[in-house]
């Protein structure tokens, strides 16, 4: 393995670093606050196939536009594809299928995710929840695209994976909901969806922080990138000595509600959030190396069904995985 120097900023940079490769895989977050995809702007001028771990709504959206998806015409590229967002929306479009082949349509998806302490994933983590504090929870009521406030609307969510235990799950953003509803709706145009995502950690006291943030950190302080990274490595000795307490578990669960009332539910609990993210990506850089999509840009929702299954298969079978339900 060969280590390349490259500079975010800088396109050449970049496009050296790629020339050649088959697939750039693009982890390097956090990814809140930023405006310019530049790692798939150099992966399309490169023709590199791409896949990245976008937690960045806007910057999701982004890439679908016709700035970059006009030019996507020889390798295929998928956004916002890890654990979650990525595999939670296939998941979810798992649920949707499973109602319309009861010939039922989808009325409300809600997403609720856990981690405890970081997942194992480090300060990165921390930075993006507390940039995310300001970003709005995009979410669809009535088949309408909303905002709604961070860190709001707490529910009590039951958890298989964690013995049915209840965790207080907030709204925080993720692409899933954007992509998933924007999907959804296009197969089912005049159903009142709605689709909502949110969030807890462990423990609680980092649930505390959060909210505290929320309401106490001027909003401009929040969503400065370079202090809430400053913040997050400077709190790293202590962050590191938490996960040691509570592990990395991570479990997802998505509930898909039809027309009739039937609620579908989907859950994958795994012990160790980065090892999850990582295989998940994996899973999607494969099928693109497989020549299994074709090209373009695509959010994990566009996928074919086939694509998608074997993409859930990966992460159900992985050794970490101690619950898959559907």
């Amino acid at each position: 393995m060969d280590f390349v120097a490259s500079d975010l900023g800088d396109g050449a940079s970049l496009r050296a670093a790629l020339r050649g490769c088959d697939l750039a895989v693009h982890c390097a977050g956090p990814f809140q606050g930023k405006v310019m995809p530049e790692v798939l702007d150099a992966a399309l001028a490169e023709g590199v196939a791409y896949v990245d771990v976008c937690d960045e709504t806007e910057l999701c959206k982004l890439a679908k536009t016709e700035a970059w998806a006009s030019r996507a015409t020889e390798v295929p590229c998928v956004v916002s594809a890890g654990i979650w967002p990525g595999v939670s929306a296939l998941m979810a479009k798992r649920g949707v299928a499973r109602a319309a082949d009861a010939g039922a349509a989808p009325r409300a998806v809600d997403y609720a995710f856990y981690t405890a302490g970081t997942g194992n994933a480090g300060p990165t983590i921390v930075s993006a929840t507390f940039l995310l504090l300001v970003t709005p929870a995009l979410c669809y009521e009535g088949g309408a695209l909303v905002e709604r406030d961070a860190w709001s609307d707490a529910r009590d969510i039951p958890f298989r994976s964690l013995g049915g235990a209840t965790r207080k799950c907030r709204l925080l953003d993720c692409p899933d909901a954007y992509t998933l509803g924007a999907s959804v709706l296009g197969d089912f145009p005049d159903a009142p969806l709605s689709v909502s995502s949110r969030f807890s950690t462990e423990p609680e006291l980092w649930n505390g922080l959060f909210g505290l943030s929320k309401r106490l950190v001027p909003d401009a302080l929040l969503a400065d990138r370079d202090a809430m990274q400053a913040l997050a490595l400077f709190s790293e000795p202590v962050v590191r000595a938490v996960d040691a307490l509570v592990g990395s578990t991570n479990v997802m669960k998505v509930d898909v509600t039809d027309d009739r009332g039937v609620v579908r539910t989907l859950e994958h609990g795994h012990d160790d959030l980065e090892t999850a993210v990582g295989l998940a990506t994996a899973a999607f850089g494969k099928e693109l190396l497989d020549g299994a999509v074709a090209p373009g840009i695509y959010w994990p929702s566009d996928l074919p069904p086939d694509v998608s299954d074997r993409i859930c298969d990966v992460v159900r079978e992985d050794a970490g995985t101690f619950l898959w339900e559907e």
